[in-house]
């Protein structure tokens, strides 16, 4: 089955006082129809920036410098504005990671749900109040069809961000749904309501979604595969199973290692020392390379390939050419 969306070699730049940063460097992945895909990383990994190259939101000193942006065979990097109009929001929907600052602060809410709704669907105003008492009931948010003529700030989080959904995938019937980090910013039982309800639509709609977080049990509970990115690269590839069960990058063992509850009380919590923004723009190598623990000279000198791996893809110079399991990684701590 052909790829909805296939991203194959995705590379963006940002230029800030003068100097060129490269935020994704050579990133590749696929979405096909009904899939939900997580893209996991720290902060700075460029998550975000490959949807946002996706989608053409880049600011305005960002540049995407090469690769292919295939959505349902058009590559939407070439295709012109016209066409990115056309597909964002209608085809492609998008849940920002901020809710509350998502939405016009002095603008009422039911004129910005039926704006957005003509642009979308061409709604009829006349029509768009039971529209939109049927978007809120099917996002459990029936119980605040009155409260609508209020500004944004008299809202909730999570009630912000259940609207924002409702408008994303709902209101707009979009084929792939990016949920960018749409969990960051509210506490554990509404991120779990979200959560559910994007797995619900997901079932009822048929969407595919590209789920982004930093957050590893959220992709485990609502993703089929995973891709792991660092520094602009993609390190990891596989079904969620593989990723949490065997993971083969160090980097993916460590994101997998700092998670709270994984280890006894007694045993410490490694840490993962560094951080993705202190490493030098004309590094060689492996990007991971300075903070692996593992990592020997070809790990410093030569990039590795994304390679086919037991379930999915790595990108790592110590795992195993013939195979092999997460202990073999271990020999030289």
């Amino acid at each position: 089955m052909e790829p909805l969306l296939e991203v194959d070699s995705l590379r963006t730049t940002y230029r800030r006082q003068g100097r060129t940063r490269t935020a994704v460097r050579d990133a590749s992945f696929v979405v096909h129809a009904g899939e939900v895909v997580g893209i996991v990383g720290e902060s700075g990994s460029g998550k975000s920036t490959a949807l946002m190259s996706v989608l053409g939101l880049l600011p305005p000193n960002a540049e995407v410098v090469s690769g292919r942006l295939l959505f349902d065979g058009v590559d939407l990097r070439t295709a012109g504005e016209a066409v990115l109009r056309s597909v964002r929001g209608r085809e492609i929907g998008l849940v920002p990671q901020r809710p509350m600052t998502s939405l016009s602060p002095v603008t009422r809410v039911r004129r910005q749900i039926r704006r957005l709704l003509r642009h979308h669907r061409s709604e009829d105003p006349a029509r768009s109040d039971a529209t939109i008492a049927d978007l809120l009931h099917r996002v459990g948010l029936g119980g605040v069809t009155g409260r609508l003529d209020n500004y944004p700030h008299q809202f909730s989080g999570g009630q912000l961000q259940r609207l924002l959904i409702a408008i994303a995938a709902v209101g707009a019937r979009p084929r792939l749904l990016f949920a960018d980090e749409p969990t960051t910013t509210l506490d554990p039982t509404v991120a779990a309501q979200i959560l559910r309800l994007l797995r619900d639509l997901r079932d009822e709609l048929g969407l595919a979604i590209v789920f982004v977080s930093h957050d590893l049990r959220s992709v485990a509970q609502l993703c089929d595969r995973v891709y792991v990115m660092y520094a602009g690269d993609i390190v990891e590839e596989g079904d969620v199973r593989s990723i949490f069960d065997e993971p083969r990058h160090p980097y993916t063992r460590a994101l997998l290692d700092s998670i709270p509850g994984r280890h006894t009380p007694l045993e410490p919590m490694p840490v993962l020392a560094g951080s993705v923004s202190s490493l030098p723009e004309d590094r060689r190598g492996c990007s991971f390379a300075p903070r692996c623990a593992i990592a020997v000279e070809v790990c410093h000198e030569n990039t590795p390939e994304l390679l086919p791996a037991a379930g999915g893809q790595v990108a790592c110079h110590r795992y195993p050419a013939g195979g092999g399991t997460p202990s073999d990684l271990g020999e030289d701590r």
